[in-house]
């Protein structure tokens, strides 16, 4: 009967993502993004950030080495990154090795930069399921010099010219599925305080909250979370959200909101569904310039 049909079809369409999947979540890309600031300071203009998110323990070829290998290539001024660089779940030991081999080849190369997501929340609010996993992914943080940005900010000095850089860590209820709390600029500023008078770059997970932060001065927001849409199509882009948002304009990319830039990562691994589908792990390249005045 020709209504048989369909679920063999769906059946082969499934087993091509599934194919094309495994091989695709192995496969590095790269996003190059150029960002105009305005009034950015000659001496920091050119001043290159690599930004990395949502690793999720996952590793690209022995030790990492692929990974680690093109982050020793490339030519930048710090290492930023966004989020949720291990899963975590409940299950019997912590597994930090995918994410200290990313530290280990920073070390001495790169300053590093480090804002939470929302599993390295979860470990540091529910000690009782996962004992001493902060505490030991602090000391891993600390063994490689990390700047660690939870709800605070620290500056990037280059030619003697400053950056701010800071990380916002949303609690657990900007994080629930079907629904989205709103951030007020008022919160934002009672976290990090006023704009400074210097370029401010901030880390947020999640990338709902980009006009929130272009209200309070941002220049610059980077975020990830959204796993890029875990399955990108033609003209439609990323299928689903982990917050069970269908075809958001918000799942990778760079947006404009007036003066501030948000670029939001594709992120490197998955978890939950081990999917990845015209959607390869992203490291993301930005380069900062000083805006042009008519």
């Amino acid at each position: 009967m020709w209504w048989l049909a369909f679920p063999a079809a769906a059946l082969v369409f499934l087993a091509v993502i599934l194919i094309r999947s495994g091989r695709e979540r192995k496969f590095l890309s790269e996003s190059v993004y150029e960002v105009p600031v305005q009034g950015l300071p000659d001496a920091l203009s050119g001043t290159t950030f690599l930004f990395l998110s949502d690793l999720h323990d996952e590793l690209f070829g022995e030790d990492n080495r692929r990974l680690t290998e093109r982050l020793q290539e490339r030519k930048a001024d710090a290492v930023l990154v966004g989020g949720d660089m291990m899963t975590v779940k409940k299950r019997s030991h912590t597994d930090f090795h995918a994410l200290e081999t990313v530290l280990q080849s920073c070390l001495g190369k790169y300053p590093v930069y480090y804002a939470l997501g929302n599993h390295e929340t979860r470990m540091r609010d529910h000690p009782e399921l996962y004992p001493g996993w902060y505490e030991r992914f602090l000391s891993l943080l600390s063994a490689y010099e990390v700047t660690l940005l939870d709800n605070s900010s620290a500056c990037f000095t280059k030619n003697g010219e400053r950056i701010r850089i800071s990380g916002f860590t949303l609690e657990r209820e900007y994080y629930k599925k079907g629904h989205t709390e709103p951030l007020s600029v008022r919160k934002a500023e009672q976290v990090l305080g006023p704009k400074k008078e210097m370029p401010e770059v901030v880390l947020v997970h999640s990338p709902m909250y980009g006009k929130t932060f272009s209200a309070w001065g941002a220049d610059l927001v980077l975020s990830g979370h959204f796993h890029g849409g875990t399955i990108r199509l033609p003209l439609l882009g990323g299928v689903m959200t982990p917050q069970f948002q269908f075809f958001s304009p918000l799942t990778k990319g760079a947006r404009r909101y007036g003066k501030t830039t948000e670029i939001i990562s594709g992120g490197l691994g998955t978890h939950s569904v081990r999917i990845r589908f015209m959607n390869p792990p992203d490291i993301v390249s930005v380069r900062l310039v000083r805006e042009k005045t008519e």
